[in-house]
């Protein structure tokens, strides 16, 4: 299992929710096999989650689709 940190926005449960059905989608859509939220990073903006894949493919094509929807935005 891998683990990986995302930063979402806006922070707090709102910008997991985006994250969250980001990542259906791509699991939807057979990009991923499978993730699990594990547990927000806890700091003053609360803009940081780890989530949990199986294996290296699957995060880094999720930290790359993620990373380049936000560098879009």
């Amino acid at each position: 299992m891998i683990d990986v940190v995302f930063s979402v926005s806006p922070p707090g449960i709102f910008g997991m929710n985006t994250l969250a059905n980001f990542l259906n989608a791509m699991k939807a859509a057979r990009e991923i096999s499978d993730w699990h939220p594990r547990r927000a990073i806890t700091d003053s903006h609360g803009g940081r989650y780890i989530v949990q894949f199986a294996d290296d493919r699957d995060a880094a094509r999720a930290t790359a689709q993620w990373t380049a929807r936000h560098a879009a935005s």
